[in-house]
């Protein structure tokens, strides 16, 4: 008798610990497949984002201004932090030079700059690069004022 409840006694602690058992691994699982799951999330989120930008590089983050070389003053760009400073080469009438103002169209394919000619300031345009020069404005005076 004694070995007839030994024997029911093992066998319910065996099937007790046979269904922890199992729910134990079954719970390991699912963690697995959980952190698995994660991990693919995280890494498929780790896309790089770029803008798209209707502008060539070129015209990108440039900034405009006037430099004085030689006692003439000269259109120039560059980049924002001072770097790949170019010239706007302008082929302005003889007899005239850049005043000093200069503006750019908002959508950075036109530059706008007012041009000595002695008494009076004219206001031409051209491309980003400088060519297609042409005058928009005739004696402007000399009070121009760039918006």
């Amino acid at each position: 008798m004694l070995k007839l409840k030994f024997i029911i006694s093992f066998t319910i602690i065996f099937k007790t610990v046979n269904h922890i058992m199992k729910k134990l691994l079954l719970s390991s699982v699912i963690l697995l497949t959980f952190a698995v799951s994660l991990l693919i999330f995280n890494l498929s989120c780790k896309k790089e984002a770029k803008a798209q930008s209707s502008q060539p590089l070129a015209q990108q983050g440039k900034i405009f201004f006037i430099k004085s070389v030689s006692n003439e003053n000269q259109l120039w760009t560059a980049s924002y932090d001072g770097s790949n400073q170019q010239e706007i080469n302008l082929a302005l009438p003889t007899g005239t030079s850049v005043d000093g103002i200069s503006s750019i169209s908002p959508d950075k394919k036109t530059v706008f700059v007012a041009v000595a000619n002695g008494s009076s300031d004219d206001i031409y345009t051209c491309n980003i690069d400088g060519s297609n020069l042409r005058k928009i404005i005739s004696d402007t005076g000399s009070n121009v004022i760039s918006y």
